[in-house]
């Protein structure tokens, strides 16, 4: 409505501009002719917008958009004639009080040369409109599209590795595997609602508590060896955050920097306001070496992690949030590994 309202406005400052220059006619009686003519053609603008953002470029076959436009063109430019011509009568009337006569045929073919202008005007900006839109469009179900094929492939990987945390405490230590399987439960019903509701993004709240269960069945396996710190600030607790943002970076620190040492590690989980974003962070001890040799961590890149975990969430944040969010990988205070995601601040609905 703005961008009519606009558009208006500047034809009908260029028909006023063309009459002031073309005629003797005074600044009002100008003013009366330039409403005359722009008034009908504003008043059909939207119409001929509508009907072009029906049949947009390349929708019909070249000579059947052609037509269409001709007719179209032709159907625009008569009934701004008789627009016309009905106010013009109605002006000359009220403020001539008498019936005129018709107006002269110069007049008649400027206000069609005026007319078919404008309509191949509305039609071009209708065109774009559509294109634009129609490319908004396609970007919307290709991000959609690359986001249900990130989650089937994160999901099972999840699984996957977490049942193999389960198959090496079966025959070791049945108990554990018992204690393990009912905290499965809840790890897996939060993982296949994620999947079975489509979802891309949860409270920090929801992602905390499944990151707190993951970590409690790694204990499980790994006993004292493994040491973690959780901090999260409680006013980002109900902040939106791309859901498995942080099991990955957790999963990838407890497999390369805790598993493999006879004395385990400690891991440093955190959540916290940076500005207008959260930033949530994983960090452990584990050695330089560890580090650099790594896969998936910072061995190829220094400061780049390669994982299928990393890529994966490096993949969508671009889709969720493009350059307002990020992932950045490399050394931690602690001599170990760093993993920060930082996401825009958004409120749950």
């Amino acid at each position: 409505m703005r961008a009519w309202g606009i558009a208006c406005a500047a034809y009908f400052a260029i028909v006023l501009a063309a009459v002031l220059m073309t005629s003797n006619y005074s600044f009002w009686t100008s003013v009366r002719g330039a409403v005359l003519q722009v008034l009908p053609d504003c008043a059909l603008a939207p119409l001929a917008f509508a009907l072009a953002r029906r049949i947009p470029l390349g929708r019909l076959p070249a000579w059947r958009f052609a037509l269409f436009h001709a007719a179209g063109g032709a159907a625009f430019v008569l009934l701004s004639a008789l627009g016309f011509l009905g106010l013009y009568f109605v002006e000359r009337r009220v403020t001539g009080g008498a019936w005129p006569a018709l107006p002269r045929l110069e007049g008649f073919v400027y206000k069609g040369i005026g007319s078919v202008l404008v309509y191949a005007t509305v039609c071009a900006a209708a065109n774009a409109v559509e294109q634009a839109q129609r490319a908004a469009r396609a970007e919307v179900l290709s991000a959609e599209a690359r986001l249900a094929a990130l989650r089937a492939r994160l999901n099972p990987h999840f699984i996957l590795n977490l049942l193999h945390t389960l198959m090496g405490l079966v025959g070791r230590d049945p108990a554990s595997a018992q204690a393990a399987l009912e905290q499965l439960g809840d790890v897996l019903r939060y993982a296949l609602r994620v999947q079975s509701q489509g979802l891309d993004e949860v409270r920090l709240r929801e992602e905390w508590e499944f990151v707190e269960r993951y970590l409690s069945l790694e204990r499980l396996r790994l006993g004292d060896r493994l040491r973690t710190r959780l901090e999260v600030e409680e006013s980002l607790l109900d902040a939106v955050v791309p859901v498995f943002s942080l099991q990955p970076l957790v999963e990838n620190a407890v497999r390369h920097a805790i598993a493999p040492r006879a004395s385990g590690g400690s891991i440093a989980v955190r959540a916290a306001r940076q500005g207008e974003s959260v930033l949530l962070t994983v960090e452990d001890d584990g050695t330089p070496t560890d580090v650099a040799a790594t896969p998936g961590t910072a061995g190829d890149a220094p400061g780049q992690g390669n994982g299928i975990g990393l890529r994966l969430i490096r993949e969508r944040l671009a889709v969720l949030y493009g350059a307002a969010a990020r992932l950045e990988t490399g050394r931690s205070s602690q001599g170990g590994f760093r993993a920060a995601v930082t996401v825009p601040i958004g409120e749950a609905t």
